[in-house]
């Protein structure tokens, strides 16, 4: 699959769901979301940004995604509401930056864009298209800090999942690491942070990919 279909699937994927007139962010990640073998998933993206999922200034056929652009959209529309990066979103963003030998796509169990996940509405609430990329990406490993993820995965494979450790699971028929962790904003430090770079790194060693 090269970028321009996995474009065209991704929105054929949200025509089908009725998403492509909705307000959505599936992903964010640097460059081709193809080479991304982490994912980092929430549970639905807070904060609308002026940009469609593909729009010009973020997304090109041939280079991918612009997290860069993304970013200074992003400010704008944070300033424009008078909010600002929050303790979390900022140590999420350093984790990404500490792991960049690694390809980070940060993406959502449920695409819809609502400052409360209690306004998600029920027809919202499904993961066709996270499933979807979880499909065409086949991740080594996802990340998650949120409890409601948590759970998800732990409903779904069937088991519990120990916080800040590796756990292998089976999701959608396909083998996967999952690694649920301590809200970031509260529990990390710069020291633990690089700790739990070295733990992935040497994931990753181990599986040799």
């Amino acid at each position: 699959m090269d970028l321009k279909k996995f474009r065209t699937e991704m929105q054929q994927r949200l025509s089908e769901q009725q998403l492509d007139n909705v307000k959505v962010r599936p992903f964010i990640c640097s460059g081709s979301p193809l080479n991304c073998k982490i994912m980092m998933v929430g549970y639905n993206p807070a904060r609308e940004v002026n940009l469609d999922v593909f729009d010009a200034d973020i997304w090109d056929d041939d280079m991918g995604f612009d997290r860069e652009s993304f970013a200074e959209h992003y400010d704008i529309a944070s300033y424009n509401d008078d909010l600002q990066w929050n303790r979390n979103h900022i140590f999420q963003q350093n984790l990404i930056d500490e792991i960049s030998n690694h390809p980070v796509i940060e993406t959502y169990l449920y695409s819809v864009i609502t400052p409360k996940k209690t306004l998600l509405s029920p027809q919202h609430k499904h993961t066709h298209v996270f499933d979807w990329l979880y499909g065409i990406l086949k991740p080594v490993l996802i990340i998650t800090q949120n409890m409601d993820v948590i759970k998800y995965f732990e409903r779904e494979a069937n088991k519990t999942l120990v916080r800040n450790t590796f756990n292998a699971i089976t999701y959608r028929d396909l083998h996967c690491v999952i690694l649920p962790i301590s809200h970031l904003s509260k529990k990390w430090n710069d020291t633990q942070m690089y700790h739990l770079k070295a733990e992935i790194d040497e994931l990753f060693n181990l599986i040799d990919v």
